[in-house]
């Protein structure tokens, strides 16, 4: 029989078939894939809007600490900033005390403390929450002010950081989404209330929490590892996360009216004090230097003021002063009218650092200029003796004139 000069054609026909097989099968391949990617971004947008939810409620609960916590007349005595406890015991609301003074603590979110209903992940889990022992509400801190660090350092799955790599950075606050129950994890049980109910045990629903939680020193670094992002398809990692820094609350605190009154009334009362008093560590020559203890102290015995007295706690290391003095070469004084100068150092900008002792007695890590350039030009400086918000980095002063 003669053969075909093209080929057998069963032979071509089931190379056809074979080939239109492949194609239906990546053509099903890229539509499963397709659709996977879809579910997988609908399921972290659900997270993230949950996350964004509790992150901004959050915030507004720092900013308006001052308006839910007066004391029993309805009068404000508290400051700005702290964050509540995390719910420990699955009732929906904060705990009333979290641990040792500076020690962070882990929960979850308490939605009923921020007027929230109870916020869900993609999985239908409840979130969770760790907050700074730096921010949170009881014990408080001694000092809380917008140079107040986290104790969180935010990591991927690959160790690399994605908040807190510097103190500055450092998050007050983290909410977490858990997803679902991973190997080795047991969420069942009916512990607390009905809306969250399940296991107390942090470990059963994060993972890769750092191995030294809970800390043994409020100086101590936790590591929070989340699965942000696509890179949670591939990795047995399913936590998602939003977090806060000290930034993101003053942010929303320096907006307000009455936090200008804090900074504006501090600055006219101390600097009242300073005109009818001198300190006792005077600072040398024009360099400005921090207002000493003994006169802080001094001061806080005299003033009726409970916010002067919140705010000179919160905000004393901002406080600098110096000497009106003469200029060796002009022989002259470097100011006409002002005996000394009250300087208050503004919000941190990128080239300052407040962490160490050392740093917080540098002049340069709070101040725009030195002692000498304020006073030749104190007088008259109408824009450097208020708090404005929209400046928040510069520096305020007050003319010392003594009678």
């Amino acid at each position: 029989m003669p053969t075909s000069p093209h080929g057998d054609p069963r032979k071509q026909g089931g190379a056809a078939l074979l080939a239109l097989t492949l194609v239906w099968a990546a053509l099903w391949l890229g539509v499963l894939l397709n659709a996977l990617n879809s579910e997988a971004a609908r399921r972290e947008q659900i997270n993230a809007d949950a996350l964004a939810e509790a992150r901004d409620a959050l915030i507004g609960y720092a900013a308006s600490y001052r308006d839910s916590h007066p004391d029993r007349e309805g009068n404000p005595v508290q400051t700005f900033g702290h964050l509540p406890c995390p719910d420990r015991i699955n009732t929906g609301a904060a705990d009333g005390n979290c641990g040792a003074a500076g020690l962070p603590a882990i929960g979850r979110l308490p939605w009923k403390t921020l007027g929230l209903p109870p916020l869900r992940d993609a999985a239908g889990e409840c979130l969770w929450y760790v907050v700074a022992g730096s921010a949170k509400y009881n014990p408080k801190a001694a000092v809380l002010n917008w140079d107040s660090t986290g104790q969180f350092i935010v990591e991927d799955v690959h160790g690399r950081a994605l908040a807190g790599s510097t103190a500055e950075t450092r998050p007050w606050a983290i909410v977490i989404a858990p997803g679902p129950a991973l190997a080795g994890q047991h969420r069942g049980g009916q512990r607390g209330g009905a809306e969250c109910p399940g296991s107390l045990a942090a470990s059963d629903y994060l993972e890769q929490l750092d191995t030294h939680w809970p800390p043994a020193s409020s100086l101590q670094n936790i590591s929070v590892v989340l699965g942000n992002g696509r890179l949670r398809q591939h990795i047995p990692h399913n936590d998602q996360g939003a977090w806060i820094d000290g930034h993101d609350v003053f942010d929303r605190i320096k907006q307000r009216s009455d936090f200008k009154s804090d900074i504006d009334g501090l600055m006219d009362a101390m600097a009242a004090y300073l005109a009818t008093t001198t300190p006792s560590q005077p600072p040398k020559n024009s360099t400005a230097q921090k207002v000493p203890d003994s006169t802080i102290k001094k001061f806080l015995g005299t003033t009726p003021s409970t916010l002067t007295r919140l705010a000179t706690q919160h905000w004393r290391d901002h406080l600098w002063y110096a000497e009106n003095t003469i200029n060796p070469s002009t022989g002259t004084a470097y100011s006409k009218a002002c005996q000394g100068v009250l300087l208050f150092g503004g919000e941190r900008t990128l080239e300052q650092a407040r962490n160490t002792p050392a740093e917080r007695n540098d002049p340069a890590m709070y101040l725009e200029y030195e002692g000498s350039t304020f006073l030749a030009q104190a007088e008259g400086r109408a824009s450097h003796t208020g708090f404005d918000a929209r400046a928040s980095s510069s520096d305020i002063l007050r003319c010392i004139t003594k009678p």
